[in-house]
């Protein structure tokens, strides 16, 4: 047996969630996305057409018309949970007409030119894709982190602008303007939004209307924002307080002529009307057409009719007029409403061209499938899981026997089977204790078939209410079909196979390949050959495949004569399918089949009855006097047929005296243009020869200037050189008398010590003493020391003052290189602009000389035309003038070149400088950085040693030596570390090194924001103004550094003098420890006791001094 063909009858239902879901191809045409198709709906013979389209296991998410080109482009995107597929998304460009690819492309928007076609990417990314269609190149595209984290809602071309295309993409807090022009994309408007702008449209060139989710309409004028609208509900009265309602969200706009129409997600639009010539417009009208949120608008070519679309999948046309009342607005559905939503259960009547279905928005309808409409709309307050229609189609019920005089209900774990007219119950079904999937007749009404949801199959006798076979399969089922003739049961399983059981065994098991399970998921219908075989695996001879829907098929369903299948989706679609046998045969039941008139009548019916036989009569009253006006019609029309062929014939009589006319101006045209050619040709040879002159001194210009420049670089190493010499010599002056200092200082510890020794061996006896003096001098040293933290601190601050500074002059530098590098790239440019000229210009000799020899032929018209010639030549002079000025203009641009070639040498030097000045700041740095080590280390040793002694102050003879080997530890020590640091304690930098660490703070630094657009000027203006820039940069680092250096000589000074004060104190307590030393030593030698010694010194000099004297050792 061959596989019987499905050809698409009819399809009810929309792609909601795909960008501008409609549009018009002609005035009375409309095209529409369903499932994976394009879908071409006649509004005056309600009919349709359906594209076919193969889009690979993707779905359509956008789709534009180009009515000049006869053309659609649809753009894909990967399905629901699918992240990377086989085939990547793509833009398919296909003829309106005949549903043929024209081009295909990666990944919308068609220009107004026709050439080209933009497609905006979906993210992470957000790539916006150039292509043309001529020759299927891509010729740019934005790179990646363009858009950062934004979310892209809508682009769009300019549809009216006939200069360079223009962009305009729009999402969550963004708004840009791109050009596109000779072949890149360039960014000429930037605003950042404080809202999720959820659309846009085209008023006119340079007024792009906004739409955001918190009900405000946003105008921008040339990039800038113009006007604000904000649309808000009257205020409610809510527990007798007024209350404002939340603002809707604006999903859908559109522009006309004489305004703009608004879209809300409360299902209202809203008519807006330009005032003037300003930016501004005032509501006007406001129209509600259902609840729900609007997804897309679209006219036609005459602006007179709107299509909407909505979120719920319902299409609405709305006829527009304008008098001098306002504005009028009639709407209507453009066809019979769709689900919204699943499709939940589906059944066909066996004797009428009917169909139910019921629907998770809770509605049933009844649908005929030969008029292609819906009969019957009725909504309940929960969706329906189950319907069924009985077999005459005149009844509606959960589930009917084939017959209809039976029908069952599942009740929990039971099966209820009564009587279609009685509503008697014949009998139980008793199933196990798990749910029940779904319940099946016979076509005899003989058998009952139960799936449910732990595997399990039971055929039942509804005559003995006993099972006939149960058994159980080791997956779950998701469907299943009984063929009660052969007693073969066919069932579905979840891991995607089909099972054929026969009395209660498998016989055959099929497990399609893996992309036939993807794609099933993904809408396919395969029709397989039967009986089946063993594989089933073979495309064309085992099964054949159907793409129509995106979404999964939830419902599947044929008609009792096996003519039409129907199918729905999940997304709420429902497909009509015709069924065809290959070998053109027709079935038993086909043959023999026609569908009943049986209706069910009530009194009603009668009374309109009779009312449609009154009406009739009247109607043919009325169409007999009609008829003989139109016939009076009808001779009149002939008089203005007769009328309007005279004056066709007079019109043609015209056109060919005008034909003649035109021709011979346009002979005369050429003569004129031939003189003109030969003229420009003369001066385009003067034109060369003074490029040729100013080619010449311009290098020479540039020779000179060069020259000027190794002279000056020559000078400047030779003086830098001198001053290096004579740094280097001072240097090693400083380093002899340092080295004189320390023999001196050496000899006077040598004699202090030699006078310690006998010091400490006569007053080991009052060491317990001059414990507590020492005691508060270690508090004393903990205070300054404290103070010299902050002294440090102070220090890390200027340091930290100088990195900042060092950062500026870096960043400075930095865009003196930037504005070099641009003034660079300008004379690339030029150069190639010279060269192009070049092209052109030898382009133009081989015009001219192919011109010198037609001219030879023309030679014998020259004495006519004699005095055109010097009239023409009378037309030159003036534009000789002209480019005598652009030559003096020339002159002056080499001029300014040279001046900024001075300035150009002129920065360099002053980057070396601050280069060296930063060297000069890093090693300072660094000589502080180690001789605060150096100070931490001295002072955490001697803390330790003083700890040591305080731990030994019980032990006299352990004191005495841990203080002795204390004193010889630290007789030694500097008071300050060296003023120069050891070559190996700071690190050297090399060049490259010194750059990389300018680099790296450079990165660092705050970026400057972006500047305001400014006016076009001219190239001269703009170099000017950069030049201007960069002195008063310069003079303004200036004047920072000079401040720097002042401060930082006075801050020298400050210190130094503090320093000197320092030593000055150091020497006094010195000279004073010595006297005390002296004295001590005369006591001694007369005898006197310590005590008798402190006595006399207090009744001498007084407490203070002995307690100033104490706080000094």
């Amino acid at each position: 047996m061959s596989i019987p063909t499905l050809t698409p009858s009819h399809v009810f239902g929309i792609n909601n969630d795909v960008n501008q879901n409609i549009a018009f191809i002609d005035e009375s045409t409309v095209i529409y996305p369903v499932g994976s198709q394009l879908i071409q709906y006649n509004m005056e013979k309600k009919t349709q057409h359906i594209m076919p389209l193969q889009l690979d296991d993707l779905e359509i998410s956008c789709m534009t018309v180009n009515l000049a080109e006869n053309c659609i482009a649809i753009g894909t995107k990967y399905p629901a949970g699918v992240e990377n597929g086989k085939v990547r998304p793509y833009i398919a460009v296909l003829d309106v007409n005949t549903g043929k690819k024209k081009k295909g492309f990666v990944s919308i928007a068609y220009p107004i030119d026709g050439i080209h076609v933009f497609g905006q990417g979906f993210g992470p990314d957000w790539n916006i894709y150039v292509w043309t269609i001529d020759k299927m190149k891509l010729i740019n595209n934005t790179t990646k982190g363009s858009f950062n984290n934004n979310i892209i809602r809508q682009m769009s071309t300019n549809p009216i602008d006939i200069g360079p295309m223009q962009i305009i993409v729009t999402g969550t807090n963004l708004f840009r303007q791109f050009r596109f022009q000779d072949g890149f994309l360039k960014l000429i408007h930037q605003s950042k939004v404080d809202n999720d702008i959820k659309c846009h449209a085209w008023y006119s060139e340079t007024i792009i209307v906004c739409g955001t989710g918190k009900g405000d309409i946003l105008v921008y004028e040339n990039g800038e924002l113009a006007s604000e609208l904000t649309y808000t509900y009257p205020l409610v009265i809510n527990n007798g307080v007024l209350e404002q309602p939340p603002k809707p969200s604006i999903t859908a706009i559109t522009a006309f002529s004489s305004g703009i129409l608004v879209g809300l997600n409360t299902g209202q639009i809203v008519f807006y009307e330009k005032i003037n010539e300003t930016p501004y417009f005032k509501k006007k009208r406001e129209v509600l057409i259902e609840e729900g949120e609007v997804a897309t608008f679209a006219w036609n070519a005459k602006q007179d009719r709107l299509l909407v679309t909505m979120k719920t999948s319902q299409i609405f046309v709305m006829n527009i007029e304008f008098d001098t009342k306002g504005i009028s607005i009639r709407f209507d559905r453009l066809c019979q409403p769709f689900h919204v939503g699943a499709v939940l259960s589906m059944d066909v009547s066996v004797s009428k061209p009917i169909m139910v279905t019921s629907g998770i928005d809770k509605s049933i309808r009844i649908w005929n499938y030969i008029e292609n409409n819906v009969e019957i709309i009725n909504y309940f307050p929960e969706p329906a899981q189950c319907v069924a229609i009985h077999p005459n189609g005149l009844y509606l019920l959960c589930k009917f026997s084939h017959g209809g005089q039976y029908f069952a209900i599942v009740s929990n774990i039971n099966i209820l089977i009564c009587d279609t007219w009685s509503f008697e119950v014949h009998g139980t079904l008793k199933v196990a204790s798990t749910r029940i999937k779904e319940i099946q007749w016979s076509e005899d009404d003989t058998k009952l078939l139960t799936i449910c949801s732990d595997g399990s199959i039971q055929h039942w006798n509804i005559f003995t209410f006993k099972k006939e076979m149960d058994m159980t399969v080791d997956t779950q089922l998701t469907s299943a079909s009984m063929n009660s003739s052969t007693n073969i049961t066919y069932a579905v399983t979840k891991d995607k196979g089909i099972q054929e059981i026969t009395k209660g065994v498998i016989t055959r098991e099929i497990f399609p390949q893996e992309q036939f399970s993807h794609a099933t998921k993904g809408g396919k219908l395969r029709v397989m050959k039967y009986p089946l075989t063993l594989e089933a695996d073979i495309p064309g001879e085992d099964y054949t495949e159907y793409g129509y829907q995106s979404s999964p098929i939830a419902r599947l369903c044929m008609t009792f004569n096996e003519r039409f299948l129907f199918t729905a989706g999940e997304d709420g679609s429902i497909w009509i399918f015709r069924v065809h046998d290959k070998e053109g045969k027709l079935t038993k039941k086909e043959k023999d089949w026609t569908f009943s008139d049986e209706e069910i009548k009530t009194e009603s019916d009668l009374q309109l009855k009779n009312k449609d036989l009154f009406h009739n009569s009247k109607i043919n009253d009325l169409s007999m006097t009609y008829t003989a006006e139109i016939n009076t019609l009808k001779e009149l029309i002939q008089k203005i047929i007769t009328d309007r062929n005279e004056k066709n014939e007079q019109n043609l009589v015209e056109l060919t005296e005008a034909k003649k006319k035109h021709a011979q101006e346009m002979e005369e045209m050429k003569n004129s243009f031939y003189q003109k050619l030969e003229s420009e040709e003369q001066r385009l040879s003067v034109l060369e020869g003074r490029r040729a002159q100013l080619e010449l001194q311009w290098q020479e210009q540039m020779a000179t200037i060069q020259q000027n420049f190794l002279t000056r670089k020559d000078e400047l190493s030779h003086f830098y050189k001198k001053k290096i010499d004579e740094k280097s010599a001072q240097i090693q002056k400083l380093k002899k008398e340092f080295s004189q200092n320390v023999i001196k200082q050496d000899g006077y510890l040598a004699e202090i010590e030699k006078d310690i020794e006998k010091e400490c061996l006569e007053i080991t006896f009052n060491f317990e003493n001059k414990l507590k003096e020492e005691r508060a001098a270690l508090k004393k040293i903990e205070t300054e020391n404290h103070v010299m933290k902050h002294t440090f601190d102070a220090l890390v601050q200027q340091v930290e003052e100088h990195k900042k500074e060092y950062m500026d002059s870096v960043s400075d530098s930095k865009k003196l290189q930037l504005n070099i590098r641009t003034l660079e790239n300008d004379i690339i440019g030029l150069t190639n602009e010279v060269k192009e000229r070049d092209d052109t210009i030898i382009d133009k000799e081989k015009r001219i000389y192919d011109l010198r020899k037609k001219n030879q032929e023309l030679e014998k018209f020259k004495f006519v035309l004699d005095y055109k010639i010097i009239e023409l030549r009378k037309q030159i002079e003036p534009r000789e003038h002209d480019i005598v000025k652009l030559a003096n203009q020339i002159k002056e641009m080499k001029i300014e070149h040279a001046n900024y070639v001075a300035t150009h040498l002129n920065l360099d030097s002053t980057f070396q400088d601050l280069i060296m000045k930063n060297y000069a700041t890093l090693m300072y740095k660094l000589s502080e950085q180690w001789k605060s080590k150096c100070l931490r280390s001295k002072i955490a040793s001697i803390m330790n040693d003083l700890e040591a002694i305080h731990s030994n102050q019980s032990q006299i003879s352990h004191l005495k030596s841990e203080t002795i080997r204390v004193y010889h530890k630290y007789r030694n020590m500097e008071e300050n570390p060296p003023e120069v640091a050891p070559k190996d304690a700071i690190p050297k930098l090399t060049e490259s090194e010194l750059l990389q660490e300018l680099e790296n703070s450079m990165k660092n630094q705050s970026r400057l924001g972006k500047e305001e657009p400014q006016p076009e000027v001219s190239e001269e203006v703009r170099y000017r103004r950069k030049m201007e820039q960069i002195l008063h940069m310069l003079n303004d680092d200036a004047e920072k550094t000079l401040d720097t250096r002042r401060s930082t000589a006075f801050k020298l000074l400050e210190e130094e003098s503090l320093l000197t004060n320092e030593i000055n104190s150091l020497r006094k307590d010195l000279q004073d420890r010595r006297q005390r030393i002296v004295e001590l030593e005369a006591a001694m030698k007369k005898g006197i006791t310590l005590r008798e010694f402190l006595r006399e010194e207090l009744r001498t000099k007084g407490l203070n001094k002995m307690v100033r004297k104490g706080n000094s050792y």
